[in-house]
């Protein structure tokens, strides 16, 4: 996702030292309810580095944002 929204502050050259990090919490993830850092296990990012594109992340930050709009939503919804 920086990679797509902030290309400057990634440091492309030392990505391919970053161990892929796929430990992190999948459901606080789609859920929205834990942050970043906290979902990466503090690594400031997850996945497989070498592997990220910037279409990649563009795409990623549309679903995230659908994901928020129907949290939204839902909640609007719920009020009325």
């Amino acid at each position: 996702m920086a990679l797509s929204s902030f290309p400057h502050l990634v440091k492309k050259e030392i990505i391919c030292q970053l161990e892929p990090n796929f430990d992190y919490d999948v459901d606080a993830f789609r859920n929205e309810t834990k942050d970043y850092w906290s979902i990466s296990d503090g690594r400031g990012y997850f996945g497989w580095p070498q592997a990220a594109t910037a279409e990649t992340g563009k795409q990623l930050v549309a679903v995230r944002g659908r994901n928020i709009a129907n949290v939204i939503l839902k909640a609007w919804v719920t009020r009325e």
